[in-house]
């Protein structure tokens, strides 16, 4: 099983993540980033679960209501190494 490691980028992803979502709808804040860390945890058992996006990337979509979130990450190693976290609807 391969270890889960967060970018810096991925970590400010997520506390804005948070803080938008408590901003707006507090009580789904907390089951949204308890639903996207299981799904990114379970990378470490399938990490080639995602899509290829080229360069060694892959793309996890997230349902989640009634979009979702899509994490990117890549394999290093024996690490899954999360790059950034977005809701499916914000631009890139």
């Amino acid at each position: 099983m391969k270890s889960i490691e967060f970018d810096q980028r991925a970590r400010r992803d997520l506390m804005k993540l948070r803080r938008w979502l408590v901003s707006r709808a507090p009580s789904a804040a907390d089951r949204a980033i308890d639903v996207i860390m299981k799904s990114v945890g379970s990378l470490g058992e399938l990490p080639d679960r995602g899509r290829r996006k080229g360069h060694g990337m892959r793309e996890l979509y997230i349902p989640f209501g009634a979009h979702g979130y899509v994490v990117q990450y890549r394999q290093q190693g024996d690490a899954v190494v999360i790059l950034r976290i977005r809701h499916s609807l914000e631009r890139r």
